[in-house]
């Protein structure tokens, strides 16, 4: 809708735009509040800072992977074209994790899930900014619809260029950032919610993601059944609730 922001004679796309901003609040926002609100000494919060920025690199570089293995059979061979959400953020968060598990040892007060949960409103509220982005780009477009919930994008924009100028889709952009806002008021503002703010993260944008592929109509690669982002979503979902049921038999056997 809103490709690039003109300032006089310097432009920059809508899209790098609002990613910029969101990794920027995103790192030195959990610096900053790791720092002087939870009081973690410098040496620790900088350590962890960093873990994070190197982690949301390999993520964005995991994206691009994750995306070119999913096309590789329509591209006729591995490319970096596109980038794919999950693909990153898986590649991300289990960057972070590895560094937090090794550098503990010499560190013994980082303790992972904790700065997990402190981080995830920050990465909730990120990955909606990155979706208005998708949104002024026009990219991640949902099916053709003639219903009052679809929009219809400019001629030049992919899902024009796809189905014909003119045509409304699904706002399926919109969709998820409305998602990921709830999902991030309840992480603020529900006592339980906020204590297992990254769980609750995994679980309920899984099933946000599952239930908004359906009315996806770009291209995400070649599945079975399912979208890929929809398998995915099923995987994390299953192994969040293993998780979670392994810590809940694990607490009950103790307190025996």
């Amino acid at each position: 809708m809103f490709p690039t922001i003109q300032i006089g004679s310097f432009s920059i796309p809508t899209y790098t735009f609002l990613l910029v901003l969101g990794v920027s609040i995103l790192i030195f926002g959990f610096f900053l509040f790791i720092y002087f609100k939870k009081k973690i000494p410098f040496d620790e919060s900088g350590l962890v800072t960093l873990f994070l920025g190197i982690s949301l690199l390999l993520g964005y570089l995991g994206g691009y992977v994750f995306d070119g293995l999913l096309k590789i059979g329509e591209r006729g061979g591995f490319y970096f074209v596109s980038t794919a959400f999950y693909g990153g953020f898986l590649f991300a968060s289990i960057s972070f994790i590895i560094m937090m598990s090794v550098f503990r040892k010499a560190h013994k007060r980082l303790d992972t899930l904790s700065y997990l949960n402190i981080l995830t409103p920050f990465v909730i509220f990120a990955h909606a900014l990155g979706r208005l982005g998708c949104f002024a780009a026009g990219c991640c477009y949902g099916a053709p619809t003639n219903s009052w919930a679809g929009v219809v994008f400019p001629n030049d924009a992919p899902s024009s260029l796809e189905y014909g100028p003119g045509t409304k889709v699904y706002a399926t952009q919109i969709y998820e950032m409305s998602a990921l806002i709830v999902i991030l008021i309840l992480s603020l503002s529900v006592k339980f919610f906020r204590k297992n703010a990254f769980i609750f993260y995994l679980l309920s944008y899984a099933l946000a993601r599952f239930v908004i592929e359906f009315y996806r109509g770009d291209n995400r690669g070649q599945s079975i059944l399912l979208s890929p982002s929809q398998w995915v979503a099923i995987v994390i979902f299953i192994l969040t609730l293993g998780y979670i049921i392994f810590i809940y038999i694990k607490t009950k056997r103790q307190k025996i």
